[in-house]
């Protein structure tokens, strides 16, 4: 087992080119007729496979059997089909925000070569960019935050790197008066799990991203994170970071991502931020519809939803917004590909917010 950690990687020059008056702005549409109206989404792109046959291997040649296996499930996926999907739910619903999880890159490479496996076989974000651009929606990925990344044998005669980040999205089209942003922010959380296998240990480090964001003169902080699924210990912790850090602004602040915690659950990362005065906008919205989010099959391909919890939330801090809507996206049995595949297995999720004057 190969595990390897890349640094954060930030846009930096294109944040800055956002930031920059653009150009024909007084072309561009102007949707906010006045008010503070922000949408935003939370989305799980969901990489493809159970990693848990693997984890749990009890010997090497099991280790690899189900290395290959969960490559083989996940390239049945059809990663270009779904992640068109996706890219269908962001340009119906045209959020100026998108938190994304499991942005997946698949990588092969020479079976046991000491060198990291460098051909890219999909590439999750450059994939949904490419299908927003042909919907007309113009996106641009402020921030890309790498996590998980393993390479491990196959019985296929390659090795196969899978590498997961979080990511950031934004509005591109919008008139810099209507909407901007800055100081985009990055952090991998120090509570991170690892787990023994029979070839070693295998980390699973998880992260956040945020930016401050104006809407006609008016700020407020977006973030995103992909809390651990595998521990509550571990989740919990994490959410007191996210507690501690990104959330420490005068701004008013919105949080959204893959919390791995259903907000009723006692104890958990989400009933903490709850307690820490952050409303579950579902919820506030919502009253009363369950919401559930997760989870579909690992193949994807279960003709009836089987979603049951709902770990995909967007929180607002108390009195900072007032929560306008909130829809789910790929949960109907209509938004399946046409091949039959759900999007992920994972519904998203979108809000729309006003900030009070």
């Amino acid at each position: 087992m190969k595990f390897r950690r890349f640094s954060v990687v930030l846009a930096s020059g294109l944040l800055a080119a956002l930031l920059s008056p653009a150009v024909s702005a007084n072309e561009q549409p102007h949707p906010f007729a006045g008010q503070r109206v922000a949408r935003v989404m939370t989305r799980n792109m969901y990489f493809g496979a159970d990693l848990t046959p693997v984890i749990t291997a009890p010997t090497p040649q099991a280790f690899v059997a189900a290395a290959t296996v969960g490559y083989l499930q996940a390239q049945a996926t059809n990663f270009p089909e779904r992640i068109a999907a996706m890219a269908d739910e962001i340009a119906e619903n045209q959020p100026m925000l998108v938190g994304l999880q499991e942005v997946t890159t698949w990588r092969t490479g020479p079976a046991f070569d000491p060198n990291p496996a460098t051909t890219v076989t999909a590439d999750f974000l450059a994939m949904l960019l490419t299908d927003l651009e042909a919907r007309g929606a113009s996106y641009a990925a402020l921030a890309v935050v790498p996590g998980f990344d393993a390479e491990v044998p196959t019985g296929l005669g390659i090795d196969v790197r899978l590498s997961v980040a979080d990511v950031l999205l934004a509005r591109t089209d919008l008139k810099t008066a209507d909407f901007k942003f800055e100081n985009v922010q990055t952090g991998t959380y120090a509570a991170a799990l690892t787990f023994p296998t029979v070839v070693g240990p295998i980390a699973f480090p998880r992260q956040w991203a945020s930016v401050d964001v104006k809407i006609r003169g008016k700020q407020f902080r977006f973030i995103t994170t992909h809390l651990e699924a595998f521990s509550q210990y571990h989740r919990v912790a994490q959410a007191a970071e996210l507690l501690a850090g990104p959330t420490v602004t005068d701004l008013p602040t919105v949080m959204v991502g893959d919390f791995n915690a259903e907000p009723d659950t006692a104890g958990d990362a989400a009933a903490l931020l709850i307690g820490a005065g952050f409303a579950d906008t579902w919820a506030v919205a919502m009253p009363g519809v369950a919401g559930f989010t997760c989870c579909q099959a690992a193949d994807v391909a279960n003709p009836t939803p089987t979603l049951s919890e709902r770990i995909d939330l967007v929180f607002a801090r108390d009195g900072e917004f007032q929560v306008l809507g909130a829809d789910l996206v790929g949960e109907a049995a209509g938004d399946r590909t046409a091949s039959g595949l759900w999007p992920s297995d994972h519904a998203g999720v979108v809000v729309t917010l006003q900030i009070p004057d």
